[in-house]
């Protein structure tokens, strides 16, 4: 039994429920990634404290924190919404 025999099987029902899935999974992700981000901030000096780091190793993790924040953001900026050419 083929990928398309398979995928043509489904009912409508089952492909929504894929699609619902992968839906609740994104909410999920942007709700947990946006807690994440404002929590760093107030997480880091028990982090230092904990792992016994200092402020240069601290900068250090926020510093890449916030680069990949800009690396997402430009690497956004590329995809335009529309049709592909």
């Amino acid at each position: 039994m083929g990928v398309a025999t398979i995928s043509s099987n489904l009912t409508v029902t089952q492909k929504n429920n894929g699609v619902l899935t992968a839906l609740g999974g994104c909410c999920g992700l942007i709700a947990f990634m946006g807690i994440g981000r404002f929590t760093f901030t107030a997480l880091l000096p028990g982090m230092m404290d904990y792992y016994g780091f200092g402020g240069a190793v601290a900068g250090t993790i926020g510093s890449l924190n916030f680069a990949g924040y800009l690396t997402g953001v430009l690497l956004a900026r590329k995809e335009k919404p529309g049709p592909r050419r």
